[in-house]
């Protein structure tokens, strides 16, 4: 039988309340440099703070709603153009009181980004207490995203939540109930987190005793998810969100996954602590898993299938927004007691260090002048470096010049339709009375259900041919396309997204297409 030995640098225990025993004094060094870490993460998260192009398509949702129209993209017709439905209602509540979405955005995600360093700084001592507030500090990606107007300041905060309650070392069904709604909430937040979290919330469902009250805390635990997905189902007319359907299946995977590996050699040039500490945390995590079924090894087996998936996938084009969730999980294995031995990682992660000290890209040398408006070789952006002038927060109050606002245009007897290969910024700004043909599909409930045959598109990029006709039957408000096998997937769809909610035919052609 295997047994937990803490190791000599190994996170201080915890008394029942879940925090760390230094002494019993708030007043204390460790705690001093904890405040110090924090400050100096909120200094360069505030210094790095901007709003990439893709949280406007959130935005104009959260804008249409206020108007009165519903959490719709277009307004003429239900489609779940965001991907964040957690992350989208939230910004519409704090929406509610300040009017406005840009300062917004930024205030909860600072909020979310310290809250997230401020758990895992508070369950470390000594060296590891050290190690995770530079790595915090140190890592691109993660500065970088912990604004952006996008949903990863959230999610990492839920995954920090997630994973220290499925670390229980003998949880009974009121923690695995916790457990399970700190998953479902992430997964609400964005549902691929589920790859993430899933295996270790599995191992402490398994170890539960085997009676029917560890199903019910399942089902009472998963409930914001369950609810979330009911009422996309009725409301949008599909469980996914459009975009989702616009990217899955929109190429072969044999085709995206050397892109997707081509993503994880752009972190690792551009951001080297990142994956350097993913690997060190979940490779002693897989071990884990032969001896015996601890959480930790759970977790460790998510970070793997979720590393999986992202290749799987072809990454993204934001050089590495999809691996900042597992770095903060791999961050919380560094601060578990029985995580990963301090000693043979040290001198690697002190060169990936400083090698972030060294890198023009690094978030501690780049400031109110940052710009990066290329890509690498293969059409991997950073992110932040593009948008960074134009959406910056110091950059804008430097500059004397106003957050982009939502367009208001007068309505006219005549429908405007346009399209649009890039919709962020450019749908937010075009007010709710245009409506937005989007070529890539993202929130066009009809191109996303149409394949993609550019086999060079770069990755979340998938344009589409416009159907003849298409934007003539928009124009009209009648269905004149001109081949008949999309014509009638357009009355279909028209019949999702614009027809009666409880109308027979609706629910049926819901049915249908689960």
């Amino acid at each position: 039988m295997h047994q937990n030995v803490e190791a000599p640098n190994a996170a201080p225990q915890e008394d029942e309340r879940g925090g760390p025993m230094n002494g019993g004094s708030f007043i204390s060094p460790a705690n001093g440099i904890r405040l110090v870490l924090c400050v100096v993460f909120g200094i360069l998260v505030v210094r790095s703070a901007w709003v990439a192009d893709d949280a406007y398509i959130t935005f104009r949702t959260i804008d249409n709603w206020a108007q009165g129209y519903g959490p719709v993209w277009n307004i003429a017709e239900r489609v779940q153009a965001y991907t964040h439905p957690l992350w989208m209602l939230m910004l519409s509540a704090a929406h509610v009181l300040t009017q406005d979405v840009y300062y917004t955005a930024i205030g909860l995600s600072l909020f979310a980004s310290l809250a997230t360093a401020g758990l895992l700084l508070r369950r470390v001592d000594g060296v590891r207490l050290w190690l995770v507030g530079l790595l915090l500090c140190t890592s691109k990606a993660f500065v970088d995203f912990s604004t952006s107007g996008l949903e990863d300041p959230l999610s990492h905060l839920l995954i920090v939540l997630s994973a220290y309650s499925l670390l229980k070392s003998s949880p009974n069904l009121a923690d695995f109930r916790r457990s399970t709604l700190w998953v479902a909430l992430a997964a609400t937040c964005r549902l691929d987190l589920l790859v993430l979290l899933g295996p270790a919330l599995l191992f402490q469902w398994y170890a539960l005793p085997k009676q029917r009250a560890r199903w019910v805390a399942l089902a009472v635990g998963l409930l914001p998810l369950i609810l979330w997905e009911l009422f996309a189902t009725l409301y949008y007319g599909h469980p996914l969100p459009n975009s989702a359907m616009a990217k899955l299946g929109a190429r072969p995977w044999t085709e995206l996954a050397p892109k997707g590996v081509l993503y994880l050699w752009n972190s690792l040039r551009w951001d080297p602590a990142l994956l350097l500490t993913c690997l060190l945390a979940f490779l002693p995590g897989l071990s884990a898993l032969k001896v015996d079924w601890r959480p930790s090894g759970g977790l460790a087996l998510g970070g793997w299938l979720y590393l999986l998936y992202v290749v799987s996938v072809g990454g993204d084009f934001m050089s590495g927004r999809f691996l900042t969730e597992p770095f903060v999980l791999a961050l919380v294995l560094l601060t578990h007691v029985d995580a990963i031995p301090l000693q043979p990682s040290r001198l690697l992660l002190a060169g990936a260090f400083c090698q972030s000290l060294l890198h023009p890209f690094s978030p501690l040398r780049s400031g109110t002048d940052y710009a990066n408006p290329d890509w690498d070789d293969a059409a991997i952006a950073d992110e932040r470096g593009y948008y960074y002038p134009t959406t910056g927060l110091l950059k804008l109050w430097s500059d004397g010049r106003q957050p982009v606002m939502p367009g208001r245009e007068t309505p006219s007897q005549e429908r405007q339709v346009v399209v649009m290969e890039t919709i962020g910024v450019d749908g937010f700004t075009a007010g709710p009375e245009v409506h937005i043909i989007d070529l890539m599909g993202l929130s066009d409930p009809l191109l996303s259900r149409l394949t993609c045959s550019d086999d060079k598109a770069r990755v979340g990029h998938y344009r589409r041919i416009l159907p003849e006709g298409y934007e003539a039957s928009l124009r009209a408000g009648q269905n004149v396309i001109v081949d008949p096998e999309t014509a009638e997937r357009y009355h279909q769809i028209q019949q999702l997204t614009r027809g009666e909610l409880l109308d027979g035919e609706r629910l049926r052609l819901i049915l249908q297409s689960l």
